[in-house]
């Protein structure tokens, strides 16, 4: 599942991520391969909890998971996020790299 949150306001970020829990919810557990772009997103506080949130929600639906477009104050969110969660979600520097890894075994 390729999540596209390039750009993205709080807003539309929020949304994508309440959408993107019902979709994951739906699959079998441990099943999902998860592509995270979040190159230019913007985050509010709000956001950020959310995205901790949902990502523990994800937890037992996703075999693994990636994101791509970190950069400056998001590594702060990011390990945020990893703390909260306790989940272990690398990110790379371009998409074949971390698509590469998801589908290794």
């Amino acid at each position: 599942m390729f999540v596209d949150y390039v750009a993205c306001d709080a807003n539309i970020l929020k949304e994508l991520l309440r959408e993107g829990h019902r979709v994951l919810s739906q699959m079998p557990l441990k099943s999902a391969l998860t592509l995270n772009d979040v190159t230019g997103t913007f985050f509010d506080q709000e956001s950020v909890h959310l995205l901790k949130e949902t990502t523990v929600a994800n937890d037992p639906y996703v075999k693994r998971g990636a994101v791509i477009g970190i950069s400056g104050l998001q590594s702060l969110i990011y390990d945020a996020v990893q703390a909260f969660s306790k989940r272990k979600i690398p990110h790379f520097s371009t998409k074949k790299e971390a698509l590469d890894w998801l589908v290794q075994d």
